[in-house]
């Protein structure tokens, strides 16, 4: 099974949400980006901050696990 790179930044995003709460998971994903951008991964810091400017309050409000 091929899973898409939308669809695992909506799996991380959702998990994020989960675990860290909304603020928590934003900081969480901002900061990975972070670090990933200044050892030189632009790409990876690209992705991990597209999972930090998901509707974070939207689509996952339900985090019943539901997506």
């Amino acid at each position: 099974m091929h899973i898409s790179l939308s669809e695992a930044i909506t799996m991380h995003a959702h998990m994020g949400l989960v675990r860290f709460g909304a603020r928590g998971a934003k900081k969480r994903a901002l900061s990975i980006a972070s670090r990933l951008r200044r050892k030189g991964d632009d790409a990876g810091a690209a992705v991990w901050e597209r999972v930090a400017g998901r509707d974070w309050l939207g689509r996952f409000s339900d985090v019943s696990g539901r997506i």
